[in-house]
């Protein structure tokens, strides 16, 4: 686990102040908050976006929010993409060459 002084340490620019903002706002979930907070090894890299798209790219707070969600969403259909890939090359050659064919076919509208 991580305090949030581990992470102002590891994290050019980021301080204290800056995790505490992103906390208040959600935007980084610690993973336990009494008596301090401590963040999960995952929550290193979410810190590092936050401080490069506020401090870095200049976002404000209302336009984070939704950069956030965005992100957050193609993550998750990145994983998805990358569990029907999984799913579809465990299954035998012709279903696959089947699959294949059809992603090939134009798209039908509605």
């Amino acid at each position: 686990m991580l305090t949030a002084e581990d992470l102002t340490r590891d994290i050019e620019r980021l301080t204290v102040r800056h995790v505490e903002l992103f906390v208040s706002r959600r935007w980084l979930i610690p993973s336990q908050t009494e008596p301090h907070l401590l963040f999960a090894e995952i929550d290193r890299a979410r810190a590092q976006l936050l401080r490069d798209l506020h401090l870095d790219m200049g976002l404000d707070e209302e336009a984070l929010p939704t950069v956030l969600r965005l992100m957050d969403r193609m993550y998750r259909m990145r994983e998805d993409m990358r569990r029907l890939c999984a799913a579809i090359a465990s299954q035998p050659e012709e279903v696959q060459q089947a699959i294949m064919a059809r992603m090939q076919e134009e798209p039908e509208d509605g």
